[in-house]
């Protein structure tokens, strides 16, 4: 995996950790698969996105919005 990239225990952790918090929190992830069966205890918001990188043009994506109380 390359270095700064996520794993799938990395997100499992990461739900757990949040699943304990006393606060509220608002998460931004790619909308794929695995984020929604990973994050599914938790309010999860689909929307749409554009992003550009090094100013190469616009694409369009898919983001969750994924919140607790």
């Amino acid at each position: 995996m390359a270095s700064g990239v996520f794993g799938r225990e990395d997100f499992a952790a990461l739900a757990a950790t949040l699943a304990g918090i006393k606060g509220r929190f608002i998460l931004s992830i790619n909308d794929r698969p695995e984020a929604r069966e990973t994050f599914r205890a938790f309010d999860i918001e689909p929307v749409g996105t554009r992003y550009t990188v090094a100013g190469a043009g616009w694409t369009d994506a898919r983001e969750l919005i994924i919140s607790g109380r």
